[in-house]
């Protein structure tokens, strides 16, 4: 599975790309809390990020196809919880 997440929106509506995963390249326990934090976004359904609201588009692609998901900075529960765990795994070095 790769994971792509890009900071998006805001007063300037700049998107940057803030890192990738691969589970592939991650230990098993890592890979597992990837898939979690994935599957926790994709349950939460979609929500309102407006063009010039920061948020996050995280797009996945899997052995299912590639999809989209937009999170905005405030978005609660589930989705906030799985994109703080992609993101803490972006940021730690490997």
């Amino acid at each position: 599975m790769l994971v792509s997440v890009d900071r998006t929106g805001g007063y300037a509506g700049i998107e940057q790309s803030v890192g990738t995963l691969d589970t592939a390249n991650l230990g098993s326990g890592p890979a597992e809390a990837v898939r979690d934090a994935v599957a926790d976004i994709a349950a939460a359904g979609p929500d309102e990020v407006g063009a010039d609201l920061s948020g996050y588009q995280v797009t996945v692609e899997d052995e299912e196809g590639a999809r989209t998901y937009f999170l905005s900075e405030e978005q609660p529960g589930v989705a906030q919880r799985g994109l703080e765990v992609l993101l803490r795994y972006i940021e730690t070095p490997r």
